[in-house]
């Protein structure tokens, strides 16, 4: 039995079911584990994320930047693999069919080469490309969360210049 969402909709695809149905019943069946999986880690890091005392703030920054990558990956595995999967095939057989004018032909004959090779090197690109756009949400959560904490250190030694505060909260 395939376990990626690829190698399903590419099995279903071989078996003659349409491409749209093959994406779509593979995203299905994968679905729950994927989900179970990333919720099991995020609530796992909702300690880090919720830290109090010395160094909580670091432990915050980690916290919130592993969950949003996290959570970017598990959008991508659900959402986004699947509809590259269809594209990629769509165009592959087109190009193949020769039903695309000679410019594109040329442009897309990387994908007919791409559609013919092996699914655990399909799924492993894939991988690769969700894993640089999780690592990218995971940065700019981070910075996100550093100016945050920044902005918030600064009224509170605003409050306490002015006398409004008698120390501040981090």
């Amino acid at each position: 039995m395939p376990f990626s969402i690829v190698e399903f909709a590419k099995a279903e695809h071989e078996k003659g079911k349409p491409l749209l149905d093959a994406a779509l019943e593979g995203a299905r069946l994968r679905l729950r584990p994927i989900l179970m999986t990333s919720l099991a880690f995020i609530f796992g890091l909702l300690p880090l994320w919720f830290a109090t005392g010395s160094g909580a703030v670091a432990r915050r920054i980690l916290g919130s930047t592993v969950i949003g990558g996290m959570i970017a990956a598990s959008a991508i595995a659900i959402f986004l693999i699947p509809v590259t999967f269809y594209v990629v095939e769509r165009l592959a057989t087109r190009a193949q069919a020769g039903r695309l004018r000679i410019w594109r032909r040329r442009l897309l004959h990387s994908l007919s080469q791409f559609r013919n090779m092996d699914t655990a090197i399909v799924t492993g690109l894939t991988g690769i490309f969700g894993s640089l756009l999780g690592g990218s949400a995971s940065v700019a959560t981070a910075w996100v969360t550093q100016r945050t904490s920044n902005k918030r250190k600064e009224f509170h030694a605003e409050r306490l210049q002015a006398g409004k505060a008698l120390q501040p909260i981090y």
